[in-house]
């Protein structure tokens, strides 16, 4: 391998099997930082202010998308995210009344009402026939 290509991958060429142990750890530190980025968010701190703000706007959007794909009347967001739901919805459907048109209203956006728990009653009836 030539000199200036081992420099790049960050040393000599038996060390380059150790990079992906590094971005798999780093990855693992930025998945906990965003797991606790709403709490720290709502003391003030600036990074999980933008993180949370750039999900937001991506749920958003998606929203609206799904709205003039398919036309649903209400649109339920589910998930571990939705601990935070005060947060998620009040933010989400100001978003989907400024940017969504429909000749019969606004859809509704709602959290999931089993939560993290929906699977578990269409899993039951499987479970239970033979």
């Amino acid at each position: 391998m030539h000199r200036s290509r081992r420099r790049r991958l960050g040393g000599s060429a038996n060390s380059q099997g150790l990079g992906w142990l590094r971005r798999k750890r780093a990855s693992k530190r930025t998945r906990r930082k965003f797991r606790n980025s709403l709490p720290r968010r709502r003391r003030g701190d600036p990074v999980a202010m933008q993180v949370q703000e750039r999900c937001l706007n991506v749920w958003a959007v998606a929203a609206v998308s799904i709205i003039h794909a398919f036309d649903p009347d209400v649109v339920i967001f589910g998930g571990g995210v939705l601990k935070s739901a005060d947060l998620i919805i009040l933010f989400v459907q100001p978003h989907v009344n400024a940017h969504t048109w429909s000749p019969w209203g606004k859809a509704q956006i709602r959290p999931a009402a089993l939560g993290n728990n929906a699977g578990l009653p269409g899993a039951f009836p499987l479970l239970t026939t033979t």
